[in-house]
């Protein structure tokens, strides 16, 4: 028996790997409860519980579904920790809740998933800090599961190249992509009883935070790459306040700032202050004048367009 605890995506491709190599263990999951969502305030499955009923796969876990893990009620604890008691692997991957220490020792092993190299990004936000600090390398690391958040001992990690186009969607597709590989080796190891398991170092831990909404607004005083890194890591959320309506960036190009700032021929359109037009390309400017050309942005309750769909249609009115 294997239960797996998720919610986000990163863990879609590793359950549909479960279901289709290790069909000989029986597989549960445990994934949070549908939230009332968009403006119907109808219910919406968390994306591992929606990916199992795209893909035809309901009936083949079984599926728990709760809303915490540390509050529950005496039927729902002894149910998850009868589970859990029985099963060869336990495994958290982009669970969402706080697991109660007296989970952690139920499975033969009980192992975390997550995306990024422990010590490195502990918490809730990996990819997206990753990106702002524009590191060059990232990875999955699989560890054991802990009392405090991602600091158990680790049994194997990968590295993952990232590329200057990345943003926090196709790197997030990337890894998981990689998931079900990397478990492999784990379960390889596991099998052969070969695993070597390394204390991570806490001295050079670092730790994320959980991101809110505050966080997606582009502050004009901060460094064009800076800006640049906030688009990228809140892929398709980063916007700029204009007028108390959002401007959201989809995608940015790094230039060399003062090649621009000699050129004559650059036009401005006082309905958008932060923004000018060099040869059909659309740039933001700082308040230290520094240019970022912007690639695809949306206006206030229209799609996303490109940039020179903006300047043909908005800019130039």
């Amino acid at each position: 028996m294997i239960t797996f605890l998720g919610s986000g995506t990163l863990g879609t491709k590793l359950l549909n790997h479960l279901l289709k190599k290790y069909n000989d263990f029986k597989i549960n999951v445990i994934t949070k409860v549908d939230k009332l969502a968009n403006r119907g305030y109808k219910p919406k499955p968390t994306p591992i519980k929606e990916y199992l009923i795209k893909n035809d796969l309901i009936n083949k876990v079984n599926l728990i579904e709760v809303d915490t893990l540390k509050k529950l009620n005496e039927n729902e604890k002894n149910i998850i920790k009868e589970m859990l008691m029985n099963s060869e692997i336990g495994i958290v991957c982009d669970i969402g809740l706080i697991v109660p220490e007296d989970f952690i020792n139920l499975p033969k092993i009980f192992i975390n998933i997550h995306p990024s190299l422990l010590p490195f990004y502990r918490g809730p936000s990996p990819i997206e800090f990753t990106l702002l600090n524009n590191d060059t390398i990232t990875g999955i690391t699989i560890c054991l599961l802990s009392k405090k958040v991602d600091a158990g001992e680790i049994i194997i990690q990968k590295i993952i190249k990232i590329d200057p186009t990345d943003n926090s969607f196709s790197l997030k597709s990337k890894i998981i992509e990689l998931i079900p590989e990397i478990f492999d080796s784990f379960f390889y190891m596991y099998k052969k009883n070969s695993i070597n398991f390394i204390k991570q170092d806490e001295t050079i831990a670092t730790y994320t935070k959980k991101i809110n909404d505050n966080d997606f607004e582009i502050d004009l005083n901060e460094d064009i790459e800076k800006i640049h890194n906030k688009i990228r890591a809140f892929y398709p959320n980063a916007y700029l306040n204009h007028n108390s309506q959002r401007i959201k960036i989809y995608d940015s190009n790094l230039i060399a700032s003062k090649s621009i700032n000699n050129v004559k021929s650059i036009k401005y359109n006082p309905k958008f202050p932060f923004f000018k037009v060099l040869n059909n390309k659309l740039f933001l400017v700082n308040l230290k004048n520094e240019f970022l050309e912007i690639l695809k942005l949306q206006l206030p309750n229209k799609k996303p367009i490109k940039s020179i769909d903006f300047i043909n249609g908005y800019y130039r009115n």
